[in-house]
Formats: C-alpha cells, structure tokens, sequence
C-alpha cells in the first residue's frame, strides 16, 4: 500500500490560489487528494496543510506561512521521496537478514531435515 501512496501523490497537481496575493496554493484535482488520504487513512485536511504550508517558529512564535505551488510540489515529491525511502529500507533489512550465514544454515538444516523424514517413511 505504501507503494501507492508514493505513486498516487505524484498524481497531485498544484496551481496558484487566485483568492491569495502572490502566494499560497490550491490542489486542482479533489478525487486524486480523496484517494491519497483514503489510502493514508487521514483527513483531506490534515495532507492540504502538510503539503501546502509550512510552520514556521521564530522567538517564541508559530507561524503558518503558505508555499507557492512549486515549493508545494517540492514538498509533496519530499513525502514521497521518504515513503520510498522507507520502503527500500525494510526491503533492503529483510534481504539482509535472509542472507545471513546463519540464517541459510537454520533454513538448510530445516530442508535437511525434511528430507530425512520423508526417506524414513
């Protein structure tokens, strides 16, 4: 599933909030957003804020300020860029651990022993 959330937010699109002097940004396409928050299982909300402003802390105080379309893309390839990222990662620990000397002894002994039984029978 994660695969598709990857592959489904380079499906957003992002274009200029017209309501907005020069910056802030409007994701084009509400079905796209509908599917990624559906397969992330968090609120439309939650992504458009995410993927649209950042928070910004200075002297004590929270700000929100809001990204121009580009910097909403680039924010939205970075979410991506780690859900990828952490996708290779398991993958790349699950074939370590599966090529480990000692863990091609267990499952060869394993085999072995199979085999042993089933010549008794």
């Amino acid at each position: 599933m994660a695969l598709c959330i990857v592959l489904q937010l380079g499906n957003l699109t992002f274009e200029p909030d017209p309501s907005v002097d020069g910056e802030g940004t409007l994701l084009v396409d509400d079905d796209e957003l509908e599917k990624v928050t559906h397969l992330m299982g968090i609120g439309q909300e939650e992504i458009k804020n995410a993927i649209t402003t950042r928070l910004v802390k200075a002297r004590g105080e929270e700000l929100v300020a809001r990204l121009t379309p580009t910097q909403s893309r680039d924010s939205c390839d970075a979410l991506a860029k780690e859900i990828y990222s952490q996708i290779v990662s398991v993958l790349v620990d699950k074939m370590n651990k599966m090529t480990q000397p000692t863990y091609l002894r267990v499952n060869a002994n394993q085999a072995g022993n199979g085999n042993n039984d089933e010549k008794n029978t």
